[in-house]
This record gives C-alpha cells, structure tokens and sequence, in this order.
C-alpha cells in the first residue's frame, strides 16, 4: 500500500482543497466524484470551475469518477455529504484494503439512526485504522491561503502522523 497515493472521494470544494493540500505536499491524488464531466474537466485544465475556480490544482492530482481507481491509495479521506455517506462507503468497499488509512471530513450525523460517519466507516471496514478531520475552516479560506485550523483525530497515532505531513502547508511543518 502505498501512503503517498491519496484518494480524496467527493468533488466538491472540501474535498477539492484536500485533494490539492495533499498533491502540493508531493503526494499522488486521486479525486473521486460521480460527475465524470467534471472529472473530464478539471484534467483538462487543472480546475474545479463548479467550486473553486480561482485554485490550480497540481499535475499529480487525477480527477475521476471510477471508483476502481482509488485500490492503490494508502490513505483515503471521505469527504462526500453526510446523506451520501453510506452508500458511497458501500461502492468503496470492494476497492480500499484493510491497511490503507481511512480518514472522514465529513460534518455532520447521519439522518436515520444519528450515526457519525465515523462510525459508519468502522461498519463498513472494521479493520482499518479510522481518523476524523475537522476544524474551525473553510475551503475557500484555505484555496486562498488564508490561516485556518484543521484537527486529526484518530486512535492510530501513525494515522494522525501522516495525516498532518500529507495535509500541513510548508508554514507549519
């Protein structure tokens, strides 16, 4: 498993940004979406139009909406809404393998039953290391360069470790 191979699942402006944090700290990023035009789009022109259009995103971050693509990731984040959750959870349990990091930043519980996400990833994948990432940001704030905070939570401190190097900017390393 590789940990410099990043999939960042959800295309909108969260996981746009930490698909772009992740790729500017050397990482390979995969971003998946279910809009394959938009996948199309941001390849061509290293943009999210329909998000962040004033962010260039990195040569070694690959937009796409097969789910396949993200087997190789050493870590992946989920970072599609909460209402999505599961059921994206459940497309990506035929492709993420018991040692790959698994990380949510994904706000909010889940409408039926009030389960956090987090808990929803330890249903799907019981053996897999599981981290929250959440904070006191926007995605906008951090596209501009704005100072912003961000909190890795995790029982796996190797996780939390890599997490922070993968993600930090270059100001906090």
């Amino acid at each position: 498993m590789n940990k410099n191979k990043i999939s960042v699942l959800g295309g909108g402006s969260w996981g746009t940004v930490l698909g772009y944090l992740a790729s500017i700290n050397g990482n390979d990023v995969t971003l998946w979406m279910r809009d394959e035009e938009v996948a199309k789009e941001i390849n061509n022109t290293n943009i999210n139009s329909r998000y962040l259009p004033n962010l260039t995103l990195g040569s070694n971050l690959i937009a796409t909406s097969e789910m396949a693509d993200i087997s190789d990731s050493g870590i992946i984040i989920f970072c599609v809404p909460s209402d999505a959750f599961r059921e994206v959870s459940d497309l990506a349990s035929n492709y993420i393998k018991e040692e790959s990091f698994l990380v949510t930043a994904t706000k909010g519980v889940e409408k039926d039953g009030f389960s956090l996400m987090s808990n929803i990833l330890a249903d799907y994948f019981p053996n897999n290391a599981i981290g929250v990432l959440s904070g006191p940001n926007l995605a906008e704030e951090i596209a501009s360069n704005h100072l912003s905070g961000t909190v890795i939570a995790s029982e796996n401190e190797i996780l939390a470790q890599t997490i922070i190097k993968g993600l930090s900017t270059e100001f906090f390393r």
